[in-house]
């Protein structure tokens, strides 16, 4: 069990880095893995929601085309 969470939380590290300057590809992938909503952003600037969700498309397309998309606990 121990084994299990380590690796997940890794992967956890790996896939959301949550620096400053990746907010946007952070807020896309979570948007891609439908952890975080439209709504969730509101108050961001109109150019700001429309990048992710622009970027969150193409990761999502990007996940479906190499067969591997997240799955969901």
């Amino acid at each position: 069990m121990e084994a299990y969470l380590t690796e997940s939380r890794k992967t956890v590290d790996r896939l959301y880095q949550f620096r400053y300057s990746d907010l946007l590809r952070v807020f896309s992938i979570l948007m891609r893995d439908e952890w975080l909503k439209e709504a969730d952003l509101v108050g961001l600037q109109p150019e700001k929601i429309a990048d992710i969700k622009r970027s969150a498309e193409v990761f999502r397309r990007m996940f479906l085309e190499k067969g591997d998309a997240p799955q969901r606990a």
